[in-house]
């Protein structure tokens, strides 16, 4: 049996690192999915809405949390600042 800690709750703010823009965007979770044999199946689904109100829907792997993905402003600034490490 594999067990998954979910990171968050529908609805939770999450703020996403762009590395291009060097950046940080504030998303939403819309989606939490579990429960596939590989964790590349098992995501976060989030929306971001741009300020004239345009959406964005992206996936993001549980692996991603604490590299691009982050559940305060301040952790997503720091990591930024500091460099974020390539997946790999």
């Amino acid at each position: 049996m594999i067990t998954v800690e979910i990171p968050c709750m529908v609805g939770t703010k999450d703020y996403i690192i762009n590395r291009w823009q060097n950046r940080v965007y504030e998303h939403v979770v819309i989606g939490v999915k579990v429960g596939y044999s590989t964790e590349l199946k098992n995501h976060l689904k989030t929306c971001y809405t741009n300020p004239i109100g345009g959406q964005t829907i992206r996936k993001y792997s549980f692996r991603q949390v604490g590299r691009y993905v982050f559940f305060t402003r301040e952790e997503a600034e720091q990591a930024l600042a500091e460099g974020v490490k390539a997946d790999g």
